[in-house]
């Protein structure tokens, strides 16, 4: 739009906070700059604040009335002609049959679904323009907070802003960013609509107050959404705004994929999340309770990295206590044990932990080149991934998340995660025992057949009263082989294997 100098404008809104003009206020043109789309007004009140309408500055004409034209003198008055002749009157002529009155037609009814698609298609733009509005506001704000030009520790306040608009912690939500308050006048009875080449359209006060609530419900949502979305990536452990809930513990089974820590890496009181680092791995058995589980090598390699460090700075804490330099090795080397790579081999050295010298264990990786770290001795157990720092390993779509799945009915037998239906189920008695053949077709991979599992030698017949076989004789003996705990001892979490009872315990 156009501004003649001289023209008279009113204004609609303006972005300078400092000024005292309010909306309605009207001025004159004083030159118009097309370029810069800068117009220069003398206010009537005094103000000579130009209005820049590329930046949010708005101004609407004022429509003018025409002056009244002055009358026309009066013309002199033309002399008098002579009359003509009187002409003799015409015969008068038949009068003409009078035609039917037309039907009146029916008046065009109003349209007010158009000017009611306006109206939503303006709430809708404003409701837009301050959605764009508040996420600028937001990631500038968040600079600020938790970005680049913040300072401290930017996960506790990423952690303390978002309890803060959960709990609608006034102290939080007061330091977001706000849509600028309705600075109109209170007496204004006139709203105007600005579109983007700066026109304004006239709305009532009630339309005004519609857009105004649109525009900020907008830039509430947004500046809210944003803050959440960011605070969330910065405390989340692969730095996205990935779902992990598919890892919960409470959905790892034997063969999907966990992420497994311990209490070793316990963060520090007052830190944001609980676990300093959580482990990617697949879930393969248990150990009185806790879980074994394998990993790739670059999971056993941050590992044996993590667990020197918090070994290093054990001794660290020994030292600044004051134990001297000659305990220093025997203390660390009691509570935990030395790791070390010789090539693709975890070495374990707790010969001073369990006081042996032949406690030295070789960690030597699997036909798929993956590690069992340690499982069988730590207290691992599955973790909530959003309770972790930082997480090594490659974590799974939920599609993907199950390798594999444990047969029951065939003992250690394991099969990839897919549909499958039983189609054969032979079964063969013989005097040493019953084997069961049962073929089984999977939905989404070829004809697969479970072997039978060949019976252990030496077995006794079948009793001849009871369905299942009676305890063999060597079942007790193999139990008390097994290794458990000594009566009242406790597993010391974090260390290599349980402590050895004492000389004399019952086992």
């Amino acid at each position: 739009m156009q501004y003649e100098s001289g023209q008279r404008v009113a204004l609609v809104h303006t972005s300078d906070p400092h000024t005292e003009l309010r909306p309605g206020d009207q001025g004159t043109v004083r030159r118009y700059n097309a370029e810069q789309r800068r117009v220069d007004v003398a206010w009537d009140n005094g103000s000579t604040l130009s209005m820049l309408l590329d930046d949010g500055d708005a101004i609407t004409a004022v429509p003018t009335t025409s002056p009244a034209l002055p009358a026309s003198p009066a013309l002199p008055a033309s002399p008098a002609l002579p009359a003509s002749p009187a002409l003799p009157a015409s015969p008068a002529l038949p009068a003409s049959p009078a035609l039917p009155a037309s039907p009146a037609l029916p008046a065009e009814p109003a349209s007010p679904a158009a000017d009611d698609v306006a109206w939503t298609d303006l709430l809708d733009a404003l409701h837009a323009a301050g959605t764009a509005d508040g996420t600028a506001a937001a990631e500038w704000w968040l600079q600020d907070t938790i970005g680049g030009r913040a300072s401290g520790d930017t996960a506790a306040t990423a952690r303390r802003i978002l309890d803060g608009i959960d709990d609608e912690d006034p102290a939080v939500l007061d330091t977001l960013p706000a849509a600028d308050a309705d600075r109109s006048d209170s007496t204004t009875t006139q709203y105007y609509a600005v579109a983007g080449d700066g026109h304004a359209t006239h709305l009532t006060r009630e339309q005004g107050r519609h857009a105004v609530d649109a525009y900020r419900d907008g830039y509430t949502t947004a500046v809210t959404d944003t803050v959440v979305a960011a605070c969330r990536r910065r405390l989340h452990p692969t730095g996205d705004d990935r779902d992990l809930s598919h890892l919960h513990p409470d959905n790892v089974t034997f063969g999907s994929v966990g992420v497994f820590s311990g209490d070793w890496n316990a963060a520090a009181a007052g830190a944001p999340v609980p676990l300093t680092a959580g482990y990617v791995g697949t879930l393969t058995d248990r150990w009185n309770g806790w879980a074994v589980f394998t990993c790739t090598k670059t999971v056993a390699e941050a590992i044996v990295a993590d667990q020197q460090q918090v070994r290093n700075a054990y001794r660290a804490d020994l030292a600044a206590a004051g134990v001297p330099e000659p305990d220093l090795d025997r203390q660390t080397g009691e509570a935990y044990a030395r790791m070390w790579w010789d090539g693709d081999v975890i070495v374990v050295d707790s010969t001073v932990q369990h006081d042996d010298p032949e406690a030295v264990e070789r960690i030597t990786p699997d036909s798929r080149e993956r590690y069992v770290v340690m499982g069988g001795s730590w207290c691992w157990e599955a973790v909530d991934p959003y309770d972790c720092a930082r997480i090594v390993g490659e974590l799974p779509d939920p599609d993907a998340s199950q390798e594999w799945v444990l047969l029951t009915h065939a003992p250690y037998t394991t099969l990839a995660p897919a549909p499958y239906t039983v189609t054969v189920l032979v079964s063969s008695a013989s005097d040493a025992a019953t084997a069961v053949n049962c073929a089984t077709t999977a939905h989404r991979s070829p004809r697969s057949s479970v072997p039978p599992r060949p019976p252990p030698p030496n077995l006794p017949a079948p009793h001849p009263l009871t369905r299942h076989p009676p305890p063999h004789p060597m079942a007790r003996r193999r139990w008390r082989c097994s290794p458990r705990p000594a009566t009242g001892s406790t597993p010391r979490r974090g260390r290599h294997m349980w402590r050895r009872p004492a000389a004399g315990v019952h086992r």
